[in-house]
């Protein structure tokens, strides 16, 4: 919150608490944070250099004197509506909730390029990560044969729930206790549709798609993805250049890991073009 340039004037959430501990987390002294029940409300609020906590998101994303919204909730239905006002009132928007840009994200590209805002995906994260990676080569002109990244999917996984959670990530009641962990959230890293939702956002923002239903995800150690993600005539296993992917970091008996494992990071295979 202390970045030159870049004021955060509102923040909306459900819990009001959690959103004032996090401005005064941020050394935002308490007289200064104000409670906002209306448009007019928030924008006076706004005005007299204070700083706005709403529990209606709306507010944030209708209010005349913001310029970008940042929407996080993780909610798909909720994230829509959020983008879709904020977009329709002529802010950009960075879209952290990638659940949201999984189902409509390409719908709110062209309501925002028509609108002569900025659509977008935050940075930081694996998709937006690699689609850094992506433009570089396509910058050099490389063709992608694959990007994706990596995951940690053991034997399993795919049937875990987050009841189980604790036991396979090694949470203590002592952890459970001194941090806000969603088991939920966290059960979704492991069955594997935490990297399906992400590599389809990868797919929207780069046109690349998958080979195969769910994609491959083959077990490799990091100096064989080359390998084997090229054609299968060449010795590889996909069918086609130009595919988003995931390497599993868990070996082939689904129990230990790799001897050289990507783990969660993120991996670009490219191709030189010969004209």
């Amino acid at each position: 919150m202390s970045m030159q340039g870049i004021e955060v004037c509102a923040v909306a959430d459900i819990n009001l608490d959690y959103v004032k501990q996090a401005y005064i987390t941020n050394r935002i002294p308490p007289e200064s944070i104000q409670v906002a029940y209306t448009i007019q409300g928030m924008n006076q609020i706004i005005q007299n250099g204070k700083h706005a906590i709403t529990e209606e998101g709306l507010l944030v994303a209708r209010t005349d004197l913001l310029d970008v919204v940042v929407e996080a909730t993780g909610i798909p239905e909720v994230g829509a509506r959020l983008a879709y006002e904020t977009i329709t009132h002529h802010k950009h928007l960075i879209m952290v909730n990638v659940e949201a840009d999984v189902t409509v994200g390409p719908f709110l590209r062209r309501l925002a390029d028509n609108a002569g805002v900025v659509y977008s995906l935050v940075d930081g994260d694996q998709p937006g990560v690699t689609m850094n990676i992506v433009e570089w080569a396509r910058t050099l002109g490389l063709e992608i044969i694959a990007a994706g990244r990596g995951t940690v999917f053991y034997d399993g996984d795919r049937a875990g729930t987050p009841d189980t959670v604790p036991e396979r990530f090694g949470f203590d009641e002592e952890m459970l206790k001194r941090r806000t962990i969603n088991l939920k959230m966290f059960n979704s890293f492991r069955d594997g549709s935490k990297a399906q939702i992400e590599m389809c956002a990868l797919a929207n923002m780069t046109g690349l798609l998958p080979d195969v239903r769910s994609m491959h995800e083959p077990s490799v150690d990091i100096a064989d993805i080359p390998q084997v993600f090229s054609l299968a005539e060449e010795g590889g296993i996909l069918q086609q250049h130009g595919v988003v992917e995931l390497a599993n970091s868990i070996g082939p008996n689904g129990r230990t890991m790799l001897e050289d494992p990507l783990r969660m990071g993120v991996f670009v295979v490219p191709i030189i073009l010969l004209f």
